[in-house]
């Protein structure tokens, strides 16, 4: 008896209820490509800090190709004129289906840090290992035929999320279709509408974003998927979510403790077990998974007794600790980047300590809103209701005041991977850190708290947390929170001298005026600025209070509770 329904299967999914998989997508996951990723953790060693994160890979893509099929289905009913067709809703569910392919084990662990260590001369991404695997699947045994050769460059260009080369004048004209799975635009994909839904359940925090309504209510207008003037918050929301995740489970110190043991395990065996070269094979490379880490451990060979020992750790608990961490001021990575090494730490360790390189471990972290240091909305378009068609930028402090300026933040975290080093690397880290400020000071580049020229409470210590003070920047007084800098944006700063008639004093003004609770604007007339174009003040370090060590620390004896390193 033949099927007579649309779809070959229905997958009862915990985020997303039944999803039913069309008969083209079901040939792609019955294969043991796609099968691997039943053996990969979607978020890798924070499973070992949170245990309800023990969702897989396979899971997540057959999510995205659900919301993504969703997408451009609704599209093609409610938008004619768009002339997506049949071969389009395939490639674009294929494309969600197969992003994931090409992943090694323990998440982005893998390519971002083992093999970067092991193989630094190759620009290798799992989305290039992506579309190997999606090659392997149809070019195999798995008897795949209903997907031309137009077609699979159509799917890579669409997992990469942008045309290529070669790519049809006709699929080249549809942009708004490489914004579904991958967006290089600005970043709104389903990818991340699904691991931020998923993750967030899992893991058991809530998350605040209307899926819903970004999934139903945005529509394409002049090549770009916009988005309800009305969803603006909730699309900060969608990115404030995101860094969310990062700060609190996918950075967690004691999961990046976790990841850095599994690298040093990966590194020492990859000599013996050759795993860094699986990546140039599909044949190999499908068997490789997260079970690597059994298979050392299985292993009675004498050649992977260092591995086997950095793996017996993470099993005893006995885990890399984090000595210190600095969140870094704005501008510090780029004016010292080559200052911040292992090398320049030990120099300051403490008589006698013999700390050597392979002691520490230096990691230099970066969360942000997923465009580094730009803010994605800048380069969301949206539509009004009354003229759906004609598309527009909303300026963030027309949505709110509360939305942060910056949106990368750079950490600064330093592992020891002998406990019993602990008070003697941080001991040296916080002298590098004393000897930074002072070189910053030198260079007439540090900002200290009596050159500040800012309009709005700044965080102190306890006794200066509800006090104004003012802060220079390169001549320009801004107030409040600016315009952007994406099209159709203002400026909220003057490049002109500051005086207390006018400026920082006249805009305070006419705030105090309104709020009289507000305390009074230091006098500020005695700062000059600075010259447009002038170095921009950069603030020390500043290390965590929360991490200092007593001088009388002693390493925990070796049977510890688990509750130490949460």
């Amino acid at each position: 008896m033949t099927n007579s329904f649309p779809w070959a299967k229905v997958i009862n999914d915990p985020i997303h209820g039944h999803i039913k998989v069309d008969p083209v997508a079901m040939d792609f996951i019955d294969t043991p490509e796609f099968q691997r990723l039943r053996d990969l953790k979607q978020l890798g060693a924070v499973y070992y800090v949170f245990p309800g994160a023990s969702h897989n890979r396979f899971e997540h893509s057959v999510g995205v190709y659900h919301l993504a099929s969703q997408l451009v289905n609704r599209f093609r009913a409610e938008q004619p004129e768009l002339d997506i067709d049949e071969s389009d809703v395939k490639c674009v569910g294929l494309a969600g289906l197969c992003h994931d392919l090409g992943h090694g084990p323990f998440s982005h662990t893998f390519d971002h840090v083992f093999i970067k260590k092991v193989r630094p001369d190759i620009q290798w991404t799992h989305e290039v290992a992506s579309e190997m695997m999606l090659e392997q699947i149809v070019s195999g045994d798995n008897g795949i035929d209903h997907v031309d050769t137009s077609e699979m460059k159509f799917i890579k260009s669409l997992i990469q999320g942008e045309s290529k080369p070669g790519e049809t004048h006709r699929r080249r004209e549809k942009q708004f279709l490489f914004d579904i799975v991958a967006n290089k635009r600005n970043s709104i994909d389903v990818d991340k509408f699904d691991y931020i839904k998923r993750d967030s359940f899992n893991i058991g925090t809530s998350s605040s974003f209307a899926l819903d309504r970004l999934m139903n209510l945005s529509r394409v207008v002049e090549n770009q998927i916009c988005y309800s003037f009305k969803d603006t918050f909730n699309i900060y929301e969608l990115f404030h979510t995101r860094y969310s995740l990062f700060k609190r489970v996918y950075t967690h110190k004691v999961v990046k403790a976790v990841e850095l043991m599994i690298v040093d395990a990966l590194v020492a065996a990859d000599p013996h077990l050759n795993i860094s070269s699986m990546i140039d094979d599909p044949e190999r490379y499908v068997t490789l998974n997260d079970t690597i880490i059994g298979e050392i451990e299985r292993s009675k060979l004498p050649e992977l007794a260092e591995s086997r020992s950095v793996i017996q750790r993470i099993r005893r608990r006995q885990l890399y600790r984090c000595v210190d961490e600095v969140i870094e001021p704005p501008g510090f990575r780029a004016a010292l980047r080559d200052e911040v090494n292992i090398q320049n730490i030990l120099a300051h360790q403490p008589a006698g300590a013999g700390l050597r390189e392979s002691d520490i471990y230096l990691d230099m972290g970066s969360l942000n809103f997923s465009m580094k240091d730009r803010n994605p909305v800048d380069n969301v378009k949206f539509y009004g209701k009354y003229k759906p068609d004609e598309p527009f930028h909303i300026r963030k402090d027309n949505v709110s005041l509360l939305i942060p300026d910056n949106y990368e933040e750079n950490v600064l975290r330093i592992f020891a991977r002998d406990e019993n080093k602990m008070k003697s690397i941080q001991t040296a880290f916080r002298k590098w850190v004393d000897q930074i400020n002072v070189e910053l000071r030198g260079r007439s580049v540090i900002e200290d708290d009596s050159d500040r020229l800012s309009l709005g409470y700044e965080r102190g210590d306890s006794q200066r947390d509800r006090s104004w003070s003012p802060q220079r920047n390169s001549g320009r007084f801004s107030y409040g929170y600016g315009y952007g800098s994406g099209p159709g944006y203002g400026s909220a700063s003057t490049s002109t001298t500051p005086s207390p008639s006018k400026s920082a004093t006249s805009i305070y003004a006419a705030i105090q005026s309104r709020s009289p609770s507000l305390p009074p604007l230091p006098d500020c007339g005695r700062i000059a600025a600075e010259p447009s174009g002038s170095q921009t003040p950069v603030r020390g370090l500043t290390p965590s209070q929360g991490k200092t060590l007593p001088q009388n620390f002693a390493p925990s004896p070796k049977k510890r509770k688990h509750s130490e390193f949460m």
